[in-house]
């Protein structure tokens, strides 16, 4: 898969909005952030990125993080044993100072190769 695909793969599959960096998130939403490629083998380099979880409350409505974030991996977890794959990494808290969202980041890691 090349580099484009694998961001394509993610952005359609969440219909997340593309975000310069973590940071840059100020309102409730999915995103989607590429945090770079790590060399593997010659031909072989594994792109990472961040899909993140933006919301207002933990889970005091039904529009909470714990509720989304299980619609989510079910997503994931559908996609990964369809497709005989596995992308996903982790899930991690993103929050950073100033910012009063819940952050949550799904980790992917896709191999990649241009070639």
């Amino acid at each position: 898969m090349k580099l484009k695909q694998a961001y394509e793969l993610l952005e359609q599959m969440f219909d997340a909005i593309p975000a310069p960096t973590l940071e840059d998130i100020r309102q409730e939403g999915v995103y989607i952030n590429f945090l770079g490629i790590k060399n593997k083998k010659p031909l072989k380099d594994v792109a990472s990125f961040a899909v993140v979880l933006s919301a207002n409350s933990l889970n005091k409505d039904s529009a909470g993080a714990i509720d989304k974030i299980s619609i989510m991996r079910k997503a994931i977890l559908d996609y990964e044993l369809s497709k005989g794959v596995k992308y996903f990494k982790e899930l991690k808290s993103a929050t950073f100072p100033n910012n009063t969202l819940y952050l949550y980041a799904f980790i992917f890691e896709i191999e990649v190769k241009e070639i």
